[in-house]
């Protein structure tokens, strides 16, 4: 995410409502379009990662702010987040101590994410919110696949 698209990257990429095009350039390492999509999704997954693989084929944000030396930076995460305020250009900001949570849309009001340091967490609205207390002083742009 932090790499242009001239050098395999998916930077050019960040703005725009183009979360899905940060998992299609990870397709020679994912094995299937299907591992970016979650079960509990209401929406269809892709059957691979050319002409109908796209936002509505990707369950999953993805945390363009991730950064190898903070472990708890979000990297990604169920694309049921909200923080109640319109993203701007499908990019959601996170910032400590701002209220934030799961809608209905998929696993009932909890969410998943993955961290930096490789851990998955399953979280509740005030999990998160807390999680998001811990990485005061920074900010998480979150790139939506809506």
């Amino acid at each position: 995410m932090a790499v242009s698209n001239d050098f395999g990257g998916s930077l050019d990429w960040v703005m725009g409502g183009n979360a899905f095009r940060h998992f299609q350039v990870m397709s020679n390492e994912l094995s299937t379009p299907r591992v970016v999509y979650c079960a509990t999704d209401t929406q269809r997954s892709a059957t691979n990662f050319g002409n109908d693989f796209n936002n509505e084929r990707v369950s999953f944000f993805v945390g363009l702010d991730a950064r190898k030396d903070d472990p708890r930076s979000l990297l990604f995460g169920d694309r049921n987040i909200t923080n109640e305020i319109t993203p701007d250009q499908s990019i959601m900001t996170l910032e400590a101590g701002q209220l934030a949570g799961w809608n209905e849309k998929m696993h009932n009001r909890c969410g998943n994410v993955a961290a930096m340091d490789g851990s998955v967490h399953q979280l509740s609205n005030a999990d998160l919110r807390r999680m998001l207390k811990e990485t005061s002083g920074w900010t998480n742009r979150l790139a939506l696949p809506e």
